[in-house]
């Protein structure tokens, strides 16, 4: 009898131990339970859910649209994996962070650290069930041409665009090319007032809508603009609508497309939010390559206080294909009598030019001086 309750005891000890090896990674921390605490808190629109909710700050600034991983290795310690947050990189790992127990549930934590490209910044947050709260500030990126002088004032743009010389009449092609490159540096003269690249990776810009007496077809024929205004007129865009890093003499320009809707979400009309919607399940692959690495320009410095963003067809091709619909944007009703003309030709040449485009390059020109 007494080898049988030996035999029951060693039985007994080894499944206890078996079950508490197989349920360690469930022991309590503090009210969180790390097989159900360590996993991606988020505060996308697509799948953000009550159970992995992120509240994320940067430089003060409420962050739409980001991931971060959070693992709890012990009481003390803990692991936070930023995803697309820190400009030009993918993923910014903080290993053994120190963990403080709150008097409720959870943890709080906070630090300083420099990403493996060189930025910067400070952390702090807390950690509780089914929520990552996270605040960064004092971000900096490394010292780069751009930040240096901070604010840069509009010049002028270019256009160079060509086609495959079988596809259209090459003169006409080459009126129309004219037309558009004029009609773009005209508008964005009389739209586009400044851009300011700040330290920490944020892009503002100081913008305008066309004047009351603005006339589109003299933008489009000659040379007149709107840039000479009332001072007052200029309006700052708001911060992180788009991000920037830079990487050599490259510039990466990365759209932070949910909080660009969330502020047409709050400010725009339903039928515009459903038509940018729409325009980015068209564009999905290249918004994603857009919004993980950026849009990327070449950086010449032309002179000391000038710099000219070069945009070259490889970046901007996989939207040639709604080319034909940009027609439908054209304010050609505005057109003095007769030019209204110019549809069925622009409409022609677009559909060519999304199919045959074979060299693409937008210049613009940014100066230090106003």
């Amino acid at each position: 009898m007494k080898k049988i309750r030996v035999c029951y005891f060693i039985v007994f000890a080894c499944f206890s131990l078996l079950f508490t090896a197989c349920n360690s990674d469930d022991e309590n921390f503090n009210g969180l339970i790390p097989s159900e605490s360590n996993k991606v808190y988020t505060n996308k629109l697509a799948s953000m859910n009550q159970s992995n909710q992120l509240a994320l700050t940067y430089n003060g600034t409420n962050l739409a649209g980001k991931d971060v991983y959070f693992e709890i290795l012990s009481h003390e310690k803990a692991n936070l994996s930023l995803r697309h947050i820190i400009p030009g990189e993918s993923e910014c790992i903080l290993e053994n962070i120190s963990l403080t127990a709150l008097q409720e549930n959870g943890y709080s934590f906070s630090g300083q650290s420099t990403s493996s490209g060189g930025t910067g910044f400070s952390y702090q947050g807390t950690i509780r069930t089914n929520k990552l709260t996270l605040a960064l500030t004092d971000v900096t990126l490394p010292a780069n041409l751009l930040s240096a002088a901070n604010t840069w004032y509009n010049r002028k743009s270019s256009l160079v665009w060509e086609i495959n010389s079988n596809a259209a009449n090459m003169l006409l092609w080459g009126m129309a090319t004219g037309i558009v490159g004029n009609l773009l540096d005209n508008l964005l003269l009389s739209v586009l007032n400044n851009v300011t690249f700040h330290t920490d990776g944020n892009i503002t810009a100081a913008y305008a809508p066309l004047p009351e007496e603005a006339e589109i077809s003299d933008m489009l024929m000659g040379s007149v603009n709107y840039n000479d205004r009332n001072p007052a007129d200029w309006q700052t865009s708001p911060g992180y609508m788009a991000t920037y890093y830079m990487n050599g003499q490259k510039l990466y320009v990365v759209p932070q497309v949910e909080m660009q809707m969330n502020t047409l979400l709050g400010t725009g009309s339903k039928a515009d939010v459903t038509e940018i919607l729409n325009m980015i399940v068209d564009l999905l692959g290249t918004v994603i390559q857009w919004t993980n690495q950026g849009i990327e320009f070449t950086v010449e410095e032309t002179t000391g206080n000038s710099v000219t963003l070069v945009l070259y067809k490889a970046q901007v091709e996989p939207i040639f294909s709604l080319l034909p619909y940009v027609i439908d944007f054209i304010p050609l009703d505005a057109l003095p009598g007769g030019m209204g003309a110019l549809e069925d030709m622009l409409g022609e040449l677009l559909n060519i030019a999304a199919t045959n485009t074979t060299a693409f390059e937008y210049r613009l020109t940014l100066s230090t001086q106003k």
